[in-house]
């Protein structure tokens, strides 16, 4: 209840704002959802898959001379091409968590520290988040 009134508040100041060629949109978060981890998680995972594709470039280019097969750099390319899916998607949710303030640096030291896969869930959940807002345009 007191979230529908701080988001209430927070159109009210909004709408007024509204200009010709601007938009405001309005993500309704589920429960215990924070936006500043959403935003801290994207981050961390969009620095960790930028590192990935990096490497994998660097595999790929130094392969053939160092023996490696068609097979071998055809999977490393696919790995490659996924982690460009995952780094948008990353980059999907820091641009709807944008108004988020950046979340400290302990944060990320911590969620530098656990698993990809648990951070790719809390991503996923965040990205749900984000599928339908509602938007409003002058």
């Amino acid at each position: 209840m007191r979230s529908q009134r701080a988001a209430m508040r927070a159109i009210g100041r909004a709408l007024p704002m509204l200009a010709p060629g601007r938009s405001l949109a309005i993500v309704n978060l589920p429960a215990g959802l924070d936006p500043m981890r959403c935003r801290a998680v994207a981050a961390v995972l969009a620095d960790n898959y930028d590192k990935t594709i990096q490497m994998g470039k660097l595999l790929v280019a130094i392969g053939p001379s160092n023996g490696a097969t068609d097979a071998e750099l055809a999977k490393t390319r696919i790995t490659i091409a996924r982690n460009q899916a995952k780094r948008l998607r990353s980059a999907i949710v820091l641009t709807a968590f944008k108004a988020a303030p950046p979340a400290n640096a302990m944060t990320v030291q911590q969620l530098r520290r656990t698993k990809v896969s648990e951070l790719e869930r809390d991503l996923h959940k965040c990205v749900g988040a984000t599928s339908s807002p509602q938007r409003f345009r002058d």
